[in-house]
C-alpha cells in the first residue's frame, strides 16, 4: 500500500509542487481536491491572452477576438497558397487575401466587445 502512496504522491509533486496530502485520506475527497486545484488553475488564466501553441501545424491564418490578434500558421506557406513557378507578386497576393479576409474578421459587429488587448469592451 505504501508504494502506491508514493507513486501518487511523486505524481501529485510533478503535477503541482504546492499540493500536499495524507496516505489516510479518502479518494473522493483527494478527487475533490484536484478537481478543485485544476478549476482554479483554469479560471485563472480566463482573463489572460490565450498562448497558442498549435499555430505552427495550421494551414491557414486564424484571427482570434479574445486576442485580438492574427495568427499564421508555418504550413501556411505549403504549396495550397504559395506556388513557386509564378512569379512573386502572385504568391504575395494570394496570400495577403487570406490574411486580409482575417483582419476584415477584426470589424464584424459581432467581434466588436474586444478591445486592442483582448479585454471585454465594446468599442
Amino acid at each position: 500500500m505504501n508504494q502506491k502512496w508514493n507513486i501518487v504522491r511523486v505524481f501529485f509533486s510533478i503535477y503541482n509542487s504546492s499540493f500536499s496530502f495524507d496516505p489516510t485520506d479518502h479518494f473522493y475527497t483527494l478527487y475533490a481536491r484536484v478537481t478543485q486545484k485544476k478549476l482554479a488553475n483554469k479560471l485563472a488564466t480566463w482573463n489572460k491572452t490565450p498562448k497558442y501553441d498549435y499555430i505552427a501545424i495550421l494551414e491557414q491564418a486564424i484571427y482570434f477576438e479574445s486576442a485580438n490578434g492574427i495568427y499564421v500558421g508555418a504550413l501556411f506557406l505549403e504549396l495550397r497558397f504559395y506556388k513557386p513557378n509564378v512569379p512573386d507578386y502572385v504568391n504575395f497576393a494570394g496570400i495577403g487575401n487570406v490574411i486580409g479576409h482575417e483582419f476584415l474578421r477584426g470589424f464584424h459587429p459581432s467581434d466588436l466587445v474586444h478591445d486592442e488587448k483582448g479585454n471585454l469592451k465594446n468599442w
